[in-house]
């Protein structure tokens, strides 16, 4: 804040944080149907955890929707990125 008490201070960094990063494997059409049907548990340690079904109707962007309708309680998110020709992968 603009009201901070001037002085000296020495500060120690202990750790730096990073985030947790992981990939489907490619997918050659993000829009269609994946045929898998599961649950997975969506949160961050320490925090929140929402469990999310996957149909086998779904397509990698339904998971990403999926996975993005519950982020504000689980900190998780998650994009479909085109790798390349025919190549999409949930990030």
């Amino acid at each position: 804040t603009n009201s901070a008490a001037s002085g000296v201070y020495e500060i120690e960094v202990l750790q730096i944080a990073t985030a947790n990063k992981i990939s489907s494997g490619n997918v050659v059409d993000s829009a269609a149907a994946q045929g898998i049907t599961d649950t997975i548990t969506l949160g961050v340690s320490g925090g929140t955890t929402k469990d999310i079904s996957i149909s086998s109707d779904m397509s990698l962007n339904d998971i990403a929707g999926a996975i993005n309708g519950v982020t504000n309680d689980t900190g998780v998110r998650a994009s479909v990125i085109k790798v390349g020709d025919n190549d999409f992968r949930l990030v």
